[in-house]
């Protein structure tokens, strides 16, 4: 009966004809012979349909037909009729099944079959890649990983970088924790390392950028030319990030996030109300250094006086320490005043030529033994 409605003329709904379509094969909890043919009549009714050539649900249709199928030499052939008939071809989804099935082919053959098929999108939105990342903003933010390609598409978009093999801080962290039996990791080694987050967090908002996610497995080691130099360090994982510019008004005062907190774990006291990006920047990069300082999640005091509120962390720092480098460290970053880190990285490139080199250099030889 159903059959019979779509091989009519009369539209089923004039706004989304595949509604009731989805709505019947949804009742279904394994394919049939009923419902491959439901597949066969509703992808051909509708293939000219210029609603559906990009529409995710529509193609989602004819991966599922094709995956019932199961006929391997028709696989290859109704993809590049796809691609043929612009069906899918500005889709994520589409060009990674691709990749499966030709995948799964050579797995099963032992072949690498070529297509004379090129992927469009590949193909038009490889040039100017470079340009995308940060509008051009990247010249003056060095420390960002390569990208060899930009590839968006109508659902997802994908960036192409290098890989890095390292490992990242917290796993630097862990290490420590298992080879020297501390919870913590050496207080001239964490300074060294919160020197180049403070730079690369400096630069980063000078391009008027934040990151909003900041935490130890968000930043990589990167990959040393020479051995006997101290790691450098990559800031990873923009997905939460802010493009200040793009703020209505430029008004950096009134951000108020409308998803989850990105970094919960940071536990910013301001996340869920209007915030700067910046000041979340500063928080969480304070519990970073907490973390690598005593081992453990930082805790933190409130109190208030005068309707403004000051932060304090609970631990003390030891008296062996840089100690009024990291009172005016987590003070600076709990409680801004200002948006300028110059002066405390000033402090810091101080307070680091006064580390002994055998201190920095056991530590390269116990990470790179």
């Amino acid at each position: 009966m159903f059959l019979s409605r779509l091989n009519s003329n009369k539209p089923l709904n004039e706004e989304d004809p595949l509604l009731l379509y989805e709505q019947v094969i949804g009742q279904y909890t394994e394919m049939n012979e009923y419902t491959l043919d439901l597949l066969k009549t509703v992808i051909i009714k509708y293939k000219d349909d210029t609603r559906y050539k990009n529409s995710p649900r529509y193609l989602r249709l004819w991966l599922t037909y094709i995956i019932y199928l199961n006929v391997p030499q028709f696989i290859l052939p109704i993809l590049c009729s796809l691609i043929d008939n612009n069906i899918g071809d500005k889709l994520a989804t589409f060009q990674l099944d691709w990749i499966d099935v030709e995948l799964q082919h050579s797995i099963r053959t032992g072949v690498l079959r070529e297509c004379n098929h090129k992927h469009k999108c590949f193909e038009e939105l490889r040039a100017g890649a470079n340009n995308y990342i940060f509008d051009g903003r990247r010249q003056r933010f060095p420390r960002v990983l390569p990208n060899y390609g930009f590839y968006q598409y109508l659902d997802k978009s994908y960036i192409l970088m290098a890989y890095v093999q390292t490992g990242t801080l917290l796993d630097v962290l862990n290490l420590y924790r298992t080879k020297q039996q501390s919870s913590c990791m050496s207080e001239p080694i964490v300074l060294l390392f919160i020197l180049q987050l403070l730079k690369q967090i400096e630069a980063l908002h000078r391009i008027h950028i934040t990151h909003n996610d900041l935490k130890l497995d968000n930043v990589m080691l990167g990959m040393r030319k020479n051995p006997k130099k101290f790691p450098a360090l990559i800031i990873i994982d923009y997905g939460y990030s802010v493009d200040l510019l793009a703020l209505e008004n430029q008004d950096c005062n009134t951000c108020k996030a409308t998803w989850s907190p990105a970094c919960p774990q940071s536990d910013y006291p301001l996340l869920n109300t209007a915030y700067h990006p910046i000041h979340a920047d500063y928080w969480q990069l304070a519990t970073m250094a907490h973390l690598l300082l005593f081992g453990l999640p930082m805790r933190y005091t409130a109190t208030i006086t005068k309707q403004i509120t000051t932060y304090r962390i609970q631990q003390t720092i030891k008296r062996y320490w840089h100690k009024q480098l990291w009172l005016h460290f987590f003070e600076f970053l709990l409680n801004p005043q200002t948006n300028d880190l110059s002066a405390l990285i000033q402090e810091f490139k101080t307070e680091s030529d006064t580390i002994q080199s055998k201190i920095v250099q056991d530590f390269i030889t116990f990470l790179f033994p």
